[in-house]
């Protein structure tokens, strides 16, 4: 089949974590692509050096010397669905790197840098707030500053564990709901920016059409800049990278399957905030449930920024990479919401506050949430008002710090994505 009778949708995206920089990965799992094309090692690109030496006239021309293969871009979205196992009791669960990994595990270590190594949950002994007592042994499951979910008598309710006292969790906020005992505690997958990541992936991709080989592409050593989440109440959230491979193969056969894979994941999800399925806070303090903040949308971009390290031992002559973004790149929120004089108060005074962005779907044992917690966001710049058909809506950008909880990278974070 040649190249221009394609289908450009008809395609198949595997990634992976490398365990040796710019070596294909062992653990590619198939990802579900929302971008358009969903081609993302189609710029592959090998660096062309010319000559400049001498040549006998201006007709003899010099062909140019093929370098390296770094930098080719590697560009792909994502739509966020929830996990297809709780963190119940009785998981097993397995960090980024296992070869049994989730493919949303590789993807939001990838875009964030961190993921709190995840472990299973437990149940409920007994709850007098804020204070959560779980099954002896237990409390080391959890982390200061990690996201849970707790069963309570009104449901599932998304709280985030601030001190734990050997099997007692301190939550923030309270509970709403009461606990009787034996009530489902279950952990989360979190993830956040880490001080110093040297991980890369691979990314490999096949047309599903048969005799398509040529096409088939691998970028190993891929890193990724500025990942932005772009959750918009009522839709389905997305998560868009753009990164660079240190080496690439193909075009051509790479033996990579040319059937259509499903990913490991859910069905997408709108994401839903109305009462009992969600909420979106923000909030000086979650010393209680906050009231809802009337948010329309929220754009999260991530800046990462990563140095090649030259030397023998990896590919294109690079030995390693290394990321090196800088205080000077902050995390910015752009956020849109019917405000009240409270929240454009303190976006006057800089005054800090809790953003908090959660969705609950689902019922029972089905129910997953996904949500986003930035514990220390400040104005970047005055609020403007923006005109959204005959409303005023307040427009503002917000800049996530560091948090205070604990001295963990965890602890620290200045924003934790979560998923349970």
């Amino acid at each position: 089949m040649t190249w221009e009778n394609l289908n450009k949708h008809s395609t198949n995206v595997w990634i992976g974590v490398e365990s040796t920089f710019g070596t294909t990965s062992s653990n590619m799992r198939p990802l579900i692509i929302a971008s358009d094309p969903p081609w993302p090692n189609a710029g592959q690109t090998t660096k062309m050096i010319p000559r400049a030496e001498a040549r006998p006239s201006r007709r003899a021309f010099q062909s140019p010397v093929k370098g390296m293969e770094s930098g080719s871009p590697v560009t792909f979205g994502v739509d966020l669905k929830p996990i297809s196992t709780r963190l119940n009791s009785a998981a097993t669960p397995v960090a980024y790197s296992n070869a049994a990994a989730l493919s949303h595990q590789i993807v939001l270590r990838a875009a964030l840098g961190a993921e709190l190594t995840p472990a299973a949950g437990t149940a409920a002994v007994s709850y007098s707030a804020p204070d959560l007592t779980v099954t002896t042994g237990h409390g080391s499951r959890f982390a200061i500053g990690q996201w849970i979910g707790v069963v309570s008598s009104v449901g599932l309710e998304v709280r985030q564990v601030t001190a734990i006292a050997t099997d007692v969790l301190t939550l923030q906020p309270p509970l709403s709901g009461t606990i009787a005992g034996t009530e489902e505690v279950r952990n989360a997958y979190c993830y956040y920016p880490a001080e110093d990541d040297t991980t890369t992936y691979t990314i490999e991709h096949a047309p599903i059409e048969a005799g398509s080989n040529e096409t088939q592409t691998r970028a190993r050593g891929a890193v990724f800049n500025n990942p932005e989440f772009s959750i918009a109440f009522g839709d389905v959230p997305k998560l868009t990278m753009n990164g660079t491979s240190a080496a690439h193969d193909g075009p051509g056969d790479l033996s990579l399957s040319e059937t259509a894979q499903t990913d490991d994941m859910g069905s997408p999800f709108a994401f839903d905030v109305s009462s009992g399925n969600g909420s979106a806070w923000l909030a000086a303090s979650l010393a209680s449930v906050p009231s809802a903040a009337l948010i329309t949308s929220a754009k999260v971009s991530i800046p990462r920024q990563w140095q090649e390290i030259p030397g023998a031992g990896g590919v294109s002559s690079l030995a390693a990479v290394k990321e090196v973004a800088s205080p000077s790149q902050p995390i910015t929120i752009e956020i849109e919401l019917r405000g009240g004089t409270a929240e454009v108060t303190a976006f006057a005074s800089m005054t800090a506050r809790h953003l908090v962005l959660w969705s609950i779907f689902g019922t029972g044992t089905s129910a997953r949430a996904i949500g986003w917690h930035f514990p220390n966001t400040i104005p970047a710049m005055e609020p403007v008002v923006q005109i959204n058909g005959e409303l005023a809506f307040c427009k503002a950008t917000l800049i996530a710090h560091q948090n205070t909880l604990a001295t963990t990278d965890l602890g620290r974070a200045n924003v934790i994505m979560f998923l349970l």
